[in-house]
């Protein structure tokens, strides 16, 4: 007899969805299927949608409880389902008819413990769609194998990144035993990034995993869900996010290749954070500030107004780890003066610094600029410069070229 499939759905106001979402999972071609509605506290209708859903089709059972959130949903759904193994749904999505059964058939065909598919992302108002897949050829990955793409690429974001696993788990099908653990370990008021913590989580423990591309399921996109909310917190919620990531990180076989891995998510991360919580008023840094040649708390001055310049005002503005006290360039151009407050290099011995900062990624217009500075009679030492990274570079390359090298 085919194995039980416990597929978990939280719910949370969401009367407008909740029906279309539980009657594609009880439309599905594999039948031996039980659906576990957390009712979290609704306060419209969708609690009373459920029971009557549940009237219809014996298959679903309802559990109505405090509101706590999505993680706790989710935990409560785990912990009740009997299945051997559970897929997530969102109970404002729905799904193709043949999904479970064909997540199933590559699971016990592969004898793969996580099997992953693609989905639609569904803009509201009939703007389209999108289709979210892993970005990782299909097949089957032994996790055993240290040299496979797939542990080479475990996080679903990075820096000019061509390999990635889709960090969703509504498009997944796992044994409960390899979720079981980090779903139980994780906070109650743990909000975002709960997808990827139990994914990867779910990847650490699997032996075998079996990425496939076909697309089943359909994401809703609502600018009032909680994906969508601007919220300061989301930078507390990836901490807790990171410890979570190296607690499972340090638990497994692959260390040392996951660790470069989590540590650049992070950080990609943090950008998305603040360009989602900021808009406009928020510029990505192209360029990384050299924080390992300056102390923090230094007074700098910025020697360039160009791409790499604006880079590092835009890092230091936003880290706040060095005071910016002048922004200076050889020529300033009438919008540079006005609107960025960049000043002619002449305005120099005017100021109160501890470093001067060269913002050039040319070697030769970087030693031109210190030799320029002898004039001032700065002190060598307080003049710093080193090849420019660019947030890519930062990781991807191994070595970099510094000032010391260049010019002792």
């Amino acid at each position: 007899m085919k194995e039980l499939i416990s597929i978990v759905v939280p719910v949370y106001n969401i009367e407008r969805y909740i029906e279309q979402c539980v009657l594609s999972i009880c439309g599905q071609t594999y039948k031996n299927i039980e659906i576990i509605l957390i009712d979290d506290g609704s306060t419209d209708g969708s609690g009373n949608i459920c029971d009557n859903l549940a009237e219809r089709d014996q298959r679903i059972k309802v559990i109505h409880k405090k509101h706590g959130g999505n993680a706790t949903a989710r935990r409560d759904g785990v912990n009740t389902a009997k299945g051997k193994y559970i897929g997530f749904v969102d109970g404002d999505d729905w799904i193709e008819p043949n999904m479970y059964e064909s997540l199933y058939n590559f699971a016990v065909e592969n004898d793969a413990q996580m099997v992953t598919s693609a989905g639609y992302r569904e803009y509201p108002g009939g703007r389209g769609k999108n289709i979210l897949r892993d970005g990782l050829p299909q097949g089957l990955y032994d996790m055993t194998d240290a040299d496979n793409l797939l542990i080479k690429n475990i996080f679903p974001t990075g820096f000019a990144k061509k390999y990635y696993l889709n960090g969703a788990i509504w498009n997944k099908l796992y044994e409960k035993n390899i979720i079981n653990e980090v779903i139980n370990v994780m906070e109650d008021n743990f909000t975002f990034f709960e997808d990827n913590v139990l994914n990867i989580g779910a990847v650490a423990k699997a032996k075998r995993i079996y990425i496939q591309h076909n697309v089943y399921y359909h994401h809703r996109e609502r600018t009032d869900s909680i994906t969508y909310r601007s919220d300061m917190h989301s930078f507390e919620y990836m901490t807790k996010a990171y410890f979570y990531f190296q607690k499972i990180i340090n638990e497994s076989n692959y260390k040392k290749i996951w660790q470069k891995q989590l540590d650049e998510y992070i950080i990609c991360s943090n950008f998305e954070c603040l360009q989602t919580f900021l808009g406009d008023k928020y510029i990505v840094s192209k360029y990384v500030f050299p924080m390992n040649l300056i102390p923090t708390g230094s007074k700098v001055i910025i020697y360039g107004a160009g791409v790499v310049g604006k880079g590092y005002k835009t890092w230091a503005d936003w880290t706040g780890f060095y005071k910016v006290v002048k922004w200076v360039d050889k020529s300033v151009s009438d919008e540079d003066k006005g609107i960025r407050g960049v000043e002619s290099v002449e305005s120099i011995p005017f100021v109160d610094f501890d470093y001067i900062v060269i913002a050039v990624k040319n070697k030769s217009v970087a030693q031109e600029i210190i030799e320029d500075l002898k004039q001032y009679q700065i002190d060598r030492e307080k003049i710093v410069w080193e090849y420019p990274s660019s947030i890519a570079e930062f990781f991807v390359q191994e070595n970099k070229v510094g000032s010391k090298e260049l010019f002792d």
